[in-house]
């Protein structure tokens, strides 16, 4: 069930499904929220699952500030308020997972479980229409208006082209032609693209325990930043996936699901480090 809420005068848009403990699920800045579409079901048979348009996406609003993760996390601390979500675990990929990991650094009493699918924030990103160049706001608008190049950019997220689906191809060359999602977008890449230099000292700051997923054949951010988050983080675990690119969710929704609930407790699972 698609639901709207207003944080801080930017309205969000957010689907909900399922019954048990929260789930909150945080998307990237490519897919938008449709990346997760192949696992909700599955995952709200144990858990209430939320997975919002972050702002600049979907059906939420798109105004004119600037984005960034350390936005995000806020405008979620704030969100998680207004739902009454007092503790939830928290799955992010890409730059959803950087998102996922300021959370729980700055509010550790709120993220009871973290997961990381190929998260930015330690390598800026380097493939797919996310990468950062000099001529960025030319290149999405091009992107938005030229079909095959948008395909081809698209392509770069994953390890088979032909698992992408065409209603989310569709739906996210669509979105491109808006201004004002393109503006997210933008934003976001650039802020990306420059090192964070406190970002691996706030990864040491969480508490929860953390699964770290990735795609072996990542050619947006490189696997091996999995075991550097590893490193960083106390109480973390890596799974990584073969035959995998960066756009986890969609190309292997179903040993992703696997790896999730194996790390949440609801199936007893023999997942190995490598798949």
């Amino acid at each position: 069930m698609e639901e709207t809420t207003g944080v801080n005068g930017i309205k969000v848009c957010y689907e909900v499904r399922g019954n048990g403990d929260n789930l909150l699920l945080l998307h990237g800045n490519a897919i938008g929220r449709q990346a997760w579409d192949g696992l909700i079901a599955g995952l709200s048979k144990h858990y209430t699952v939320y997975a919002p348009d972050l702002p600049g996406f979907g059906c939420s609003d798109m105004p004119d500030i600037p984005y960034n993760v350390p936005f995000y996390a806020d405008y979620l601390d704030r969100l998680m308020q207004r739902l009454g979500l007092e503790k939830s675990a928290v799955a992010g990929v890409s730059m959803g997972g950087a998102v996922a990991a300021t959370l729980a650094a700055g509010h550790p009493d709120k993220v009871t479980k973290l997961i990381l699918i190929a998260p930015a924030g330690l390598t800026p990103p380097q493939g797919g229409f996310v990468k950062p160049s000099r001529f960025m706001d030319a290149s999405f608008w091009l992107l938005s208006h030229n079909r095959d190049m948008f395909r081809r950019s698209l392509e770069e997220l994953f390890f088979d082209k032909n698992r992408i689906p065409e209603g989310v191809a569709e739906s996210v060359f669509s979105r491109m032609k808006n201004p004002a999602h393109r503006r997210a977008i933008l934003r976001n890449v650039q802020y990306m693209a420059k090192a964070d230099m406190a970002f691996p000292d706030m990864l040491k700051a969480i508490t929860a325990r953390t699964l770290i997923v990735w795609g072996r054949e990542d050619r947006v951010i490189p696997v091996t930043d999995a075991e550097r988050f590893a490193k960083l983080i106390k109480y973390a675990e890596v799974v990584t996936l073969a035959r995998c690119g960066h756009a986890v969710p969609v190309e292997r929704a179903e040993s992703l699901a696997d790896a999730m609930l194996s790390f949440l407790g609801e199936v007893n699972l023999y997942y190995p480090a490598e798949q």
